[in-house]
């Protein structure tokens, strides 16, 4: 399937936030308690690119499709209200 990007996901628990840059490059926010961290995910290697795939495509219906505004919304929330790992 081809997607234009960036794409965004979310977890179904609403844990993790994702902004799909690229085929091969995924940002990850990811909330643990009162804790937050990112990740960037430049894919290298094929489990990498495997999990970019499942993201995009929702594989074991784990994954939700959210808009920009609401990513930016999650991670301005992460920044205001939690503490960075």
């Amino acid at each position: 399937m081809k997607y234009e990007f960036p794409q965004y996901r979310k977890l179904a628990n609403s844990l993790s936030y994702y902004e799909i840059v690229s085929a091969d490059f995924l940002k990850e926010i990811q909330r643990m308690g009162n804790r937050w961290t990112e990740y960037e995910i430049k894919a290298k290697i094929l489990p990498e690119r495997i999990l970019i795939e499942d993201v995009l495509n929702n594989e074991g219906e784990r994954y939700d499709t959210i808009t920009k505004h609401e990513f930016d919304e999650f991670k301005n929330y992460c920044l205001s209200n939690l503490k960075r790992f």
